[in-house]
């Protein structure tokens, strides 16, 4: 099999995701500090999008990382153990960042 028509790896796969969240996650928190200390005014529905794309996106990733790399996962000696810690810390920083996000934005949900 060449290049050309190899799957990315779990790894490359989260490698790859990782880095454009992170990336993301930091325009993000910028942006936000930037509305917090006045640098700019912002129109509330820009933080209302960002903070539902962060509630919803990481989900939907770490399932689908799930359900497509399982095999792999189940495979690997300790993969499955792995896979919980790895998730675990995913977790833990993604809501870390939403309620930084939160905080930045003076988020309200709608029925308030």
């Amino acid at each position: 099999m060449n290049n050309s028509t190899r799957k990315c790896s779990r790894s490359c796969y989260n490698n790859t995701l990782g880095t454009i969240s992170i990336l993301f996650a930091l325009c993000s928190v910028v942006y936000g500090f930037g509305r917090y200390v006045g640098w700019w005014t912002l129109n509330k529905s820009v933080g209302d999008i960002l903070i539902a794309i962060w509630v919803i996106v990481p989900p939907i990733v770490f399932w689908f990382d799930w359900l497509i790399f399982f095999p792999e996962i189940k495979e690997m000696p300790g993969g499955i153990e792995a896979a919980k810690v790895t998730y675990e810390l995913n977790r833990n920083v993604w809501v870390a960042l939403i309620v930084v996000l939160y905080a930045l934005f003076g988020f309200r949900p709608f029925w308030l």
